[in-house]
């Protein structure tokens, strides 16, 4: 059996659905921060951030 190295990123998916480069930049985006969720799955606060400031993790669907 062969096998040949390959980057992760070509042979594996995660987070497919975001929002892409072409979205508006000041849309709004509501955002949770894992570490604003408390033990009991409580939010604790919800971020706003304009699309062109947010990171990319708040861009994921």
């Amino acid at each position: 059996m062969s096998s040949e190295m390959q980057l992760l990123k070509r042979v594996a998916s995660l987070n497919d659905e975001a929002l892409s480069e072409n979205t508006d930049p000041d849309y709004q985006i509501q955002y949770i921060d894992i570490g604003n969720v408390n033990s009991d799955g409580k939010i604790n606060e919800i971020m706003p951030y304009q699309f062109r400031k947010a990171p990319s993790r708040a861009r994921r669907l």
